[in-house]
């Protein structure tokens, strides 16, 4: 699965990839004066609503929800049903360089805005890397071996790897390997 500056989906990207279309656009999220950059490879018509319930995506960083979809994606082209293999034998390692930068820098900025008491419950889990593999998990099922990784560029292979080995170990029959990131740039006051 994936969700990349081409837009959603294997075909799409395969699509955007054979007919030479750039996935760089100008950036349009925030003021890029004074930057040295004023491109990114991003989607501005990502909406990831169309994909998730709603409750999910107020309660996830939009690395999670990236990933998610992504998982769900995989898991569809696949045709893959957990429920062939022992639980204990499915597991998912998924990972994230930064996490959900963006969700911080909104949390900080309400909390000095407003004040701390307006920060909301769902922070940490929007934050931190392990929820993207909490997210896949409740969404699957999947109570086998559930890991984060951070590795910082190399974490998409990290993840790939991992995976590999536990198969090949015979510690898993199955793994869902998944690398998300959607970095974004804001000002804290």
């Amino acid at each position: 699965g994936v969700v990349s500056g081409a837009g959603v989906g294997m075909e799409t990207l395969w699509n955007s990839a054979i007919s030479g279309k750039s996935a760089i656009k100008p950036i349009k999220d925030f003021d890029v004066a004074g930057w040295d950059c004023s491109v990114a490879a991003y989607d501005p018509e990502f909406r990831p609503e169309a994909f998730l319930p709603i409750r999910v995506v107020k309660q996830t960083d939009i690395f999670q929800q990236m990933g998610l979809i992504s998982a769900i994606q995989a898991v569809q082209d696949a045709e893959l049903d957990f429920s062939r293999y022992p639980p204990e034998k499915v597991g998912i390692i998924a990972g994230s360089s930064h996490g959900g930068i963006q969700s911080a820098v909104e949390e900080i900025e309400r909390s000095l805005t407003k004040g701390i008491e307006w920060t909301s419950p769902f922070f940490a889990p929007k934050v931190t890397i392990n929820h993207l593999v909490g997210q896949i998990a409740q969404h699957f099922g999947i109570m086998g071996w559930n890991t984060g990784i951070a590795n910082s560029c190399a974490t998409g292979i990290t993840v790939i790897g991992l995976s590999f080995w536990l198969i090949r170990s015979g510690i898993l029959e199955v793994a869902l390997a998944v690398s998300a990131e959607k970095n974004v740039v804001a000002q804290v006051y």
